[in-house]
C-alpha cells in the first residue's frame, strides 16, 4: 500500500528537523528507523553501517523481526562488499530492487526467508557509509516510489552521518596519537628495555610492542590524509597528500604482511567459513589478479562443485600473491590456475595449484623462497607481493586457516605451488 505523498513530505519535513538535531550516529540510524520506516507498513528493514576503509557491512539499527526489544539487533550479522543483495548495492553503489528473491543467486537469508528486497545505498561524494534494506514476504512488493523516498531518506542522512564520521575519526586519531606520545615519554622515563624475541612470549610480546609503536602512527597519518582529502583541498595539496597516504598505506601493508608471517596464531578468529560460488569466485580474483597488468590466466576447473564452503577470504589473498608471483616470472606473462576437489584428512579439501612456465626455482631454494625478504633471484618479490613478503604471508596464512602451501613442481621451465584447505559441501 503506498503512503499518500503528503504522508511522504510531512515524514521527511520532521525527520529533517531531527536530523540536525542529532549528534551521534546510533541515534541517526535508529531515528530512520522510529520517524520513517515504522511508519510505511514494512515487514522488515536492517540499516548497515560500512566502517572507514572496512570491508564489511555491520547491522546497527533494525525494524521487525530483527529487533524484539528495545534498541537490540537479534543475533546481528556482517555482509562482506559484493555479497549478496547489500553488498552488492554497496559495492556499485546503486540501489538494487529484487522483485524475487528465489530467483536471484545473490540474496542470503538472514533471519528468514523473504521474497522482495531493496538495498538503498548512504552515499556521501562517492564514499558508501551504509545501506539501508527491506525485504518483505511478497514478490513484487516494492514500488518506484519505494525507490526515490528511501533515496531521499539516505541523501539527507548521508551528509549528517559522514560529518559525524569525520568528527569521530579525528578524534580517534587525536586520542591514538596522545596515547602514543604519553607511551613513548614513559619509556623514556623509565629507559625499559624492548622485549627480546627469544622463546614464544617474548616474540608475542615484541611483536605486540611493534605493532603498537609502529601501526598507531601509520595509521594517524592515513586517517589525517583521509580527513584533509575529503575537505577539499587546493589543486597544489591533492597531489603530495596522495603521495603521502599511499606511501603510508604501503609501509602499513608490508607491516601488516610482515606481522602475519611472524605471528602465526595472530587474527585466527577472524578467518571464517563461507559459501561460496566457486567458479565466479575464481574468476574475480583472476580479474583481480590481471588487472593492472596485460597477462592471461588460463582456470582449469573440471568437476568442482557449483558451491562450497571454506575459508575464502584467506585463501583469496594466498591466491592473488601467488598469481602475481606467476605472473611475474612467467616467461610468457600467462599463468594457470588448477582447482580440484580432494580427500583431506576424514573430509573434503579444495586443491588449489598456480603455475607458471617461467626459469623454475633450483631445489637448494625449495624452502629459502618462504622466508620473509627473501628475494635472491627475485622469486619472491614484486610490487605486488609486498616486497618480499608475498610467499611468506601466503604460507603463514595457508596454515592459520589449517592448510598447507608448497612448492610440488619447480624443475626446468615449469613451477607449481599447491594450496590446499579443509572444504564443506553445501547440502542442496
Amino acid at each position: 500500500m503506498r503512503t499518500h505523498p503528503e504522508t511522504q513530505l510531512a515524514l521527511i519535513a520532521d525527520f529533517a528537523a531531527e536530523l540536525l538535531g542529532q549528534d551521534d550516529l546510533d541515534e541517526i540510524l535508529w531515528l530512520i528507523i522510529d520517524r520513517v520506516i515504522k511508519v510505511l507498513n514494512f515487514d522488515d528493514c536492517v540499516i548497515y553501517l560500512l566502517p572507514s576503509g572496512g570491508d564489511h557491512l555491520i547491522q546497527r539499527a533494525a525494524f521487525g523481526p530483527k529487533n524484539p526489544i528495545g534498541r537490540e539487533i537479534k543475533n546481528p550479522i556482517e555482509i562482506a562488499l559484493g555479497k549478496g543483495i547489500v553488498g552488492t548495492a554497496a559495492l556499485i553503489k546503486s540501489v538494487i530492487v529484487v522483485q524475487d528473491a528465489t530467483q536471484d543467486p545473490r540474496y542470503l537469508v538472514d533471519d528468514q526467508s523473504r521474497r522482495s528486497e531493496i538495498s538503498v545505498p548512504i552515499i556521501f561524494e562517492d564514499r558508501v557509509l551504509g545501506v539501508i534494506d527491506s525485504e518483505h514476504p511478497d514478490p513484487d512488493y516494492y514500488q518506484d516510489w519505494h525507490t526515490q523516498f528511501l533515496t531521499t531518506i539516505a541523501n539527507m542522512t548521508a551528509a549528517r552521518l559522514s560529518e559525524i564520521l569525520r568528527r569521530d575519526q579525528l578524534k580517534t586519531t587525536h586520542a591514538a596519537l596522545k596515547a602514543y606520545e604519553s607511551a613513548i615519554s614513559l619509556q623514556g622515563r623509565t629507559q625499559s628495555p624492548a622485549p627480546s624475541a627469544g622463546d614464544a612470549s617474548d616474540q608475542n610480546a615484541f611483536l605486540s610492542r611493534l605493532s603498537h609503536e609502529v601501526k598507531t602512527p601509520l595509521n594517524a597519518i592515513i586517517g589525517m590524509t583521509d580527513l584533509l582529502l575529503e575537505e577539499n583541498p587546493t589543486k597544489e595539496l591533492i597531489e603530495p597528500l596522495m603521495i603521502i597516504q599511499k606511501a603510508a598505506q604501503g609501509l602499513d601493508t608490508t607491516l601488516s604482511n610482515l606481522l602475519i608471517s611472524l605471528s602465526p596464531n595472530a587474527g585466527v578468529e577472524t578467518l571464517t567459513d563461507d559459501g561460496y560460488a566457486l567458479i565466479p569466485y575464481l574468476r574475480s580474483i583472476i580479474d583481480e589478479a590481471t588487472a593492472l597488468q596485460s597477462a592471461r590466466i588460463d582456470l582449469e576447473a573440471a568437476d568442482v562443485p557449483a558451491q562450497i564452503i571454506f575459508r575464502g577470504i584467506a585463501v583469496r589473498e594466498i591466491l592473488l600473491a601467488l598469481l602475481s608471483n606467476a605472473l611475474m616470472h612467467s616467461g610468457r606473462d600467462s599463468a594457470t590456475l588448477r582447482v580440484a576437489l580432494t580427500d583431506w584428512q576424514d573430509g573434503f579439501g579444495l586443491s588449489f595449484q598456480v603455475i607458471d612456465e617461467g626459469t623454475g626455482i633450483p631445489d637448494e631454494l625449495r624452502e629459502k623462497i618462504f622466508e620473509p625478504f627473501f628475494q635472491v633471484g627475485d622469486f619472491s618479490a614484486s610490487e605486488n607481493s609486498s616486497k618480499g613478503l608475498g610467499l611468506a604471508v601466503a604460507r603463514a596464512l595457508s596454515a592459520r586457516v589449517e592448510g598447507t602451501l608448497n612448492l610440488i613442481a619447480h624443475q626446468g621451465h615449469h613451477t607449481c605451488f599447491e594450496l590446499m584447505v579443509p572444504a564443506r559441501l553445501i547440502v542442496q
